[in-house]
């Protein structure tokens, strides 16, 4: 599987837009507890999706978020900082795939847990 979006190769199992979809995401906090690693695979595309990723708290406030535009890798690795310490434990993720003219064509929801702070331990 090639790793980027070349419009002069392009990929011959590329996918048109209403069909791209995310592979696999997978979420890594960090010991910390004060950064997320979040790697995603996407089926090769035709044309540069926009990504939004967003982690909220068990209250379904937005704790961090980003945004990606005109994405032009099929496996990427973002890390997000918490923007306040963790008040629980307890999160969710929500990953989109974004076409302006399709809108959402794919989005993941996917709950996890921070481990407890060096303090707690």
């Amino acid at each position: 599987m090639r790793l980027r979006f070349n419009p002069l190769q392009p990929d011959p199992e590329a996918l048109p837009p209403e069909q791209v979809h995310f592979e696999n995401i997978r979420i890594e906090p960090w010991p910390e507890g004060t950064k997320i690693r979040v790697l995603m695979e996407l089926t090769p595309f035709q044309s540069p999706p926009n990504l939004e990723v967003v982690i909220t708290d068990t209250e379904g406030q937005e704790v961090t978020s980003a945004h990606i535009i005109e994405n032009v890798d099929y496996r990427l690795v973002i890390t997000l900082h918490l923007r306040r310490a963790p008040a629980s434990p307890h999160y969710q993720l929500t990953a989109r795939l974004i076409y302006p003219d399709l809108g959402t064509v794919d989005e993941r929801n996917l709950t996890f847990d921070l481990p407890p702070s060096p303090s707690q331990s």
